[in-house]
């Protein structure tokens, strides 16, 4: 049996003699110390060891800050900026660098409105194509992992429907990755006067 968490599997059994058993251990990184008992009528002898676990090999993308779930305009950046890290199968952060993650909507509405996770300078624009051919134009942002398998955004914003509930998701070639937390944008500031009704200039 394992102490401090994880989980142990022994692999080979005997009767009489020696023992020799194949343990794995799994688990998050830390210390652990394995016990050895053996019953021999009504005696329990015992053996312990200590081991420590370090990560495996980068397999997901886990998210260290979600967005916020209020108060972020449709077309602003993200005020916390999301930022992500590399694990193993444990959840082990894993310091691989170089990684290039990109942040997608992962959930947009049926609505032909336009509806991407962009890059904050890419957020404003008075568009006339469709939403779709707007979309395609516009890049994903993305973020690289440093030395410690980390990755920061910095300029990541959503376009988006006020009110509707949004999640992102980080994704990046040969790693499984989960949905953000729900948000929900707000509407944007004022940036231009419509003119809905046109002035009499007749006297």
């Amino acid at each position: 049996m394992v102490s401090g968490g994880g989980s142990v599997g022994v692999t080979q059994t005997a009767i009489v003699g020696t023992l020799s058993p194949t343990v794995t251990v799994a688990g998050r990184s830390g210390t652990y110390t394995v016990t050895y008992r053996v019953t021999y009528g009504s005696n329990v002898l015992s053996a312990t060891h200590d081991i420590t676990l370090s990560f495996g090999a980068p397999t997901q993308i886990g998210i260290v800050t979600q967005p916020a779930v209020t108060g972020m305009q449709t077309g602003a950046a993200f005020t916390p900026q999301p930022i992500v890290e590399l694990r193993d199968q444990y959840g082990n952060r894993v310091p691989t660098a170089g990684i290039t993650i990109s942040a997608i909507l992962h959930n947009p509405s049926s609505s032909q409105a336009i509806q991407k996770a962009v890059r904050f300078g890419d957020a404003v624009g008075n568009w006339t194509e469709s939403s779709q051919v707007v979309m395609s134009s516009l890049e994903a942002p993305i973020a690289v992992t440093d030395a410690n398998g980390t990755a920061s955004f910095s300029d990541l914003a959503v376009i988006g429907l006020p009110g509707y509930s949004y999640q992102l998701r980080f994704e990046a070639i040969g790693y499984s990755s989960i949905p953000t937390r729900n948000f929900v944008l707000s509407t944007a500031n004022a940036s231009e006067l419509l003119l809905t009704a046109p002035m009499n200039t007749t006297v």
